[in-house]
């Protein structure tokens, strides 16, 4: 009974906020103490997972997490060859789905210089072309894995975001060169998980700005 009055006394809305800064800060805090974790699999797929809303704030339109490694196609007769995006959102309206593929920040965006600008890194490359195949693979594979999926899911122009190293570690040329390629992708979002960061530590100081 104390419990209960004491409970119908406090104001949600401060209390709301308040977990929300904490749990920003507790995001914040692993995140920037990971900048040098290069293990994709062991740490960064599980810590989006786990924290799906950071991912979630890339879009445009309100998604929610939908999958991780989900098995979108790609099998030949030898079981070989099967795409698995690391993590699948959905679209709470449309239910059209979108795939994220996770690298780590210490992969380099850059392999050297090239004449006047810089040569893309194999993992920055290779990453775009993964989630090209992925989704090409999906759309071939969308009446089966439909057929077979215990929930309904659209495949529409599938938005990619690829999030890959640091931003902040290239030079004033290098993100020049950077920022022209990226925004010159068609099919292909391609994030920094700095740039990730610099969203929550944002957010963090609006909070506390207006508790």
């Amino acid at each position: 009974e104390g419990l209960y009055e004491a409970m119908a006394q406090i104001d949600l809305t401060v209390l709301n906020v308040a977990l929300n800064i904490e749990n920003l800060r507790r995001v914040k805090i692993q995140m920037s103490q990971n900048m040098n974790n290069d293990g994709e699999t062991e740490f960064w797929q599980k810590f989006f997972t786990r924290n799906a809303w950071i991912l979630a704030q890339l879009f445009h339109a309100p998604v929610m997490f939908y999958q991780n490694q989900r098995y979108v196609g790609g099998k030949g007769m030898d079981n070989h060859g099967g795409q698995y995006p690391d993590l699948i959102y959905k679209n709470d309206i449309t239910d059209n789905i979108a795939i994220i593929e996770i690298k780590s920040p210490v992969k380099p965006l850059f392999s050297g210089d090239y004449r006047q600008t810089f040569s893309l890194s194999d993992e920055l490359s290779g990453g775009i072309n993964q989630l090209l195949l992925q989704k090409q693979t999906l759309y071939r594979s969308y009446a089966n894995l439909l057929a077979e999926s215990e929930e309904r899911f659209e495949a529409n122009n599938i938005e990619c975001i690829l999030v890959i190293g640091n931003v902040s570690s290239l030079n004033s040329k290098q993100r020049k060169a950077f920022d022209t390629f990226r925004n010159e992708l068609r099919s292909v979002r391609v994030v920094g998980f700095d740039e990730l960061l610099k969203r929550i530590e944002n957010q963090l100081t609006l909070l506390e700005q207006n508790k």
